[in-house]
C-alpha cells in the first residue's frame, strides 16, 4: 500500500469521528458529570490515536470495526430468537447526544448510537 493510500483511508475514517466528537463535546456541555459521554469520548479519542498510527488501509478499517463493535455477528431473521436478545437503553443525553451526532452527518449519529449502545 502507498502512503497516499493509507492517508486516504485515515482521513475517511477520521471525518465522521470528528463530527462524533463535537456532537458529544456540545451534549456534554449540557451535563458535564456524564459517565456514558466521557466514555465515549474516550473511546473515540483512543480510536483516533490508533487510526493516526495505523501503517495500511486494512488496519484502518479493523479499528473502525472494533469502534462499531462489527466483531459481533448481527442476525435478522423472522426466526425466533435464540440467546441474549442486543438491547440499549439510552439515557436522555445520550439521546441528545445521537441527536446531534445525526444533525452534524449520518455517519456521526451512526457511529454514536453503536458507540453508546
Amino acid at each position: 500500500m502507498t502512503s497516499a493510500t493509507i492517508a486516504e483511508a485515515q482521513a475517511v475514517a477520521l471525518e465522521p469521528t470528528l463530527l462524533a466528537r463535537e456532537a458529544l463535546s456540545r451534549a456534554r456541555w449540557l451535563a458535564l458529570r456524564s459517565d456514558a459521554i466521557r466514555e465515549a469520548e474516550d473511546r473515540l479519542v483512543a480510536y483516533q490515536g490508533d487510526v493516526g498510527a495505523a501503517t495500511s488501509a486494512l488496519e484502518v478499517g479493523r479499528h473502525f470495526a472494533e469502534l462499531v463493535h462489527l466483531e459481533r455477528e448481527l442476525v435478522v431473521s423472522d426466526a425466533p430468537f435464540i440467546g441474549e436478545p442486543a438491547a440499549c437503553a439510552f439515557s436522555t443525553l445520550e439521546i441528545v447526544a445521537i441527536v446531534l451526532g445525526f444533525i452534524l452527518g449520518i455517519i456521526p449519529g451512526i457511529i454514536l448510537l453503536l458507540i453508546l449502545c
